[in-house]
């Protein structure tokens, strides 16, 4: 795909179809296997693990039942306090590393592609992790605004159905459907269109309000060319690590511990694939940034100051 210290940002001056990005994520993810895989092995491997050992995934919704079926039974308390430790590590996981992790890698993406500069590991993760904070700010407030704008749009709607209801059941049922329908097609629309806020608050380093409106500028009549390849994405690197993680059905034993360790150690090897996906979207971006004559300006810009002052690195140092 390109060769060290060179960018290969010519790939994207043609439209890209959802194939193409798939298979330049897959190749960008060959090329630099080792620090993509030493990226994963640091947080996400480990964590996974650790979270499907300690929950016993697996067996975790046959024991819950096991549990509910039988109130009179004790369950063994070390097991219950294992469960939810692993469910207080897979909450942080969640909502701090994988993200992190999701931001170091973007970076890596951008800049090899972009550039040719390849970031050293540390590098990637002290980026990411600056960048988080911006991330869990716009987060923050992503989640009070949805907690105003649904209490307001229940209360919009409350008035009309109240007055529909007397009218006639069956027009209930179609008004609501109708209602259902139309806000889950409205919240995919914004949802592709504000998707990447995180890139933007990442890679172009702005904060979450300029971030909306960048992102919301940038995907701009470009809805379909965002939503398919991403869902092919996510489909593809679902489907991978599913794969992987139904071998622990082929592979039982009588002792449980042993099943699962398994069950962790295979769930560890396809969270290796993780980072595709991240790769995947980084190359949408600069799709899209190209095709604005952003990423030709920031070249040039760089092209500009490189030689005047060693302390302007724009993140790669």
């Amino acid at each position: 795909m390109q060769s060290e210290n060179e960018g290969c940002v010519e790939l994207f001056d043609n439209k890209l179809r959802s194939g193409d990005y798939i298979d330049y994520a897959v190749e960008y993810y060959r090329q630099n296997f080792k620090p993509l895989v030493l990226m994963t092995l640091m947080f996400h491997v480990p964590l996974t693990f650790l979270i499907y050992y300690l929950t016993d995934y697996g067996n975790l919704m046959y024991n819950i039942v096991g549990w509910a079926e039988n109130p009179s039974a004790e369950a063994p308390l070390l097991q219950i306090l294992t469960v939810y430790i692993g469910f207080l590590i897979l909450g942080l996981y969640n909502s701090i590393f994988v993200h992190i992790l999701s931001f170091a890698v973007m970076k890596h993406t951008f800049e090899r592609v972009v550039t040719g500069v390849s970031l050293k590991i540390k590098k990637a993760f002290r980026h990411g992790l600056k960048r988080f904070g911006w991330f869990l700010v716009f987060v923050f407030g992503l989640g009070l605004l949805s907690v105003m704008i649904s209490q307001v749009f229940s209360l919009v709607l409350m008035v009309p159905i109240i007055a529909i209801a007397k009218l006639n059941s069956a027009f209930i049922a179609i008004v609501l459907l109708i209602i259902f329908l139309a806000a889950i097609v409205l919240g995919i629309y914004i949802y592709f269109r504000l998707y990447f806020i995180p890139h933007e608050i990442n890679l172009d380093m702005i904060d979450p309000l300029k971030a909306i409106k960048a992102s919301w500028a940038l995907t701009k009549k470009k809805f379909w060319r965002i939503f398919w390849p991403v869902i092919f994405g996510a489909v593809f690197t679902q489907t991978i690590p599913s794969a992987i993680s139904s071998l622990t059905s082929f592979l039982q034993f009588d002792n449980p511990l042993a099943n699962r360790i398994i069950a962790a150690v295979i769930a560890s090897c396809a969270a290796l694939i993780y980072p595709c996906f991240h790769i995947l979207t980084t190359l949408i971006f600069i799709q899209l940034k190209n095709e604005n004559g952003d990423i030709k300006l920031l070249l040039k810009v760089r092209n500009l100051v490189k030689d005047e002052s060693e302390k302007i690195t724009f993140g790669q140092k």
